[in-house]
């Protein structure tokens, strides 16, 4: 059979992308999400007291779900993505990448940009669902590609990836945060408004006003509101910290 990218040389390493272990992670993910969510949404229905401890139960079971789902989506939006055979090959120049849709391949002068995330210490989990590492390469022309911790020797793929390509611009992951600082501190302007709006509801109610449902949703909401902008606040003071 005819090799495509001859040009870009002998193979020199094949790294398979066990895809395959991404079924058991989205499955489970997606049945406690479906399970708390139902869960939660019996406590909002008037399935508790009321209280608001039970509020902060409902809090809990449905940040349970929210994380469920978004474990979930990501593991079946890169099983679909890669497919069963998904693999990258390194190459004397140039890197292969073979998918469910299609095999490209880019010469090693082509990658503009490299990002790599690791994380400090690994867990049973993040190496279950293949988050302890992750890295996405960018090519001339707009084109890019990504591969985690799921990839076999992975490490490996991105340190001859980072010899291969000193011009490429290297990343860690964290850089946004320095160029979306206008968006954080939006997005935090607006969760503060939200915080604010639904506290000065539950002020109107009166100390003797049943908390219902919809107090619940509005103490919720104000809680969730407020961790989300002092988040927005500290991603925008880190982003202003970070080395140019």
């Amino acid at each position: 059979m005819t090799d495509a990218f001859a040009d870009l040389g002998p193979v020199l390493t094949t790294h398979r992308v066990d895809n395959a272990r991404r079924v058991p992670n989205a499955a489970w993910s997606l049945t406690i999400a479906a399970l708390t969510g139902a869960l939660g949404w019996w406590a909002l229905s008037g399935g508790s007291d009321g209280s608001r401890a039970h509020a902060r139960l409902v809090g809990v079971v449905l940040g349970i779900t929210l994380v469920g789902l978004v474990i979930g989506a990501r593991q079946v939006v890169a099983l679909v993505r890669g497919g069963s055979t998904e693999y990258f090959e390194v190459r004397e120049h140039g890197l292969v990448h073979a998918s469910r849709r299609e095999i490209s391949g880019w010469s090693w002068d082509k990658v503009t940009r490299i990002t790599i995330v690791t994380r400090g210490i690994e867990t049973g989990l993040s190496r279950q669902l293949g988050s302890g590492y992750r890295a996405e390469l960018r090519f001339e022309g707009g084109g890019r590609v990504r591969f985690d911790g799921l990839t076999r020797d992975h490490a490996g793929l991105g340190r001859v990836v980072l010899a291969r390509c000193p011009a490429a611009e290297r990343r860690t992951g964290d850089e946004w945060q320095r160029e979306r600082g206008g968006l954080l501190l939006a997005l935090a302007g607006l969760c503060l408004a939200v915080t604010a709006g639904a506290v000065a509801f539950l002020a109107t109610r009166g100390d003797d006003a049943p908390f219902d449902g919809l107090a619940v949703f509005a103490t919720l909401g104000a809680l969730v509101c407020f961790l989300a902008a002092v988040t927005c606040v500290g991603l925008f003071v880190r982003g202003r910290l970070l080395p140019r």
